[in-house]
């Protein structure tokens, strides 16, 4: 199964998704959320995860989350 990391569609930033990054690097890119939407993802920063704010049709998906790299210093 693919790790997954919590992300923001486009400029919506009042629901977190998940999504599988192309690698632990990316901050940003095209792709896929696990409940459909397709565009631009953007990673939320681990200090700004917030499971109120998790998608629930991406919360049933299962999953693991993404390695502890979130990206350059």
């Amino acid at each position: 199964m693919p790790d997954r990391a919590w992300v923001w569609f486009g400029s919506d930033e009042t629901i977190q998704h998940l999504s599988t990054p192309p690698d632990d690097i990316q901050l940003r890119w095209d792709g896929q959320t696990a409940c459909g939407l397709e565009g631009k993802l953007y990673r939320v920063s681990w200090e700004n995860v917030d499971g109120a704010k998790g998608c629930v049709a991406c919360r049933h998906k299962p999953f693991t989350l993404a390695g502890d790299h979130r990206g350059p210093p």
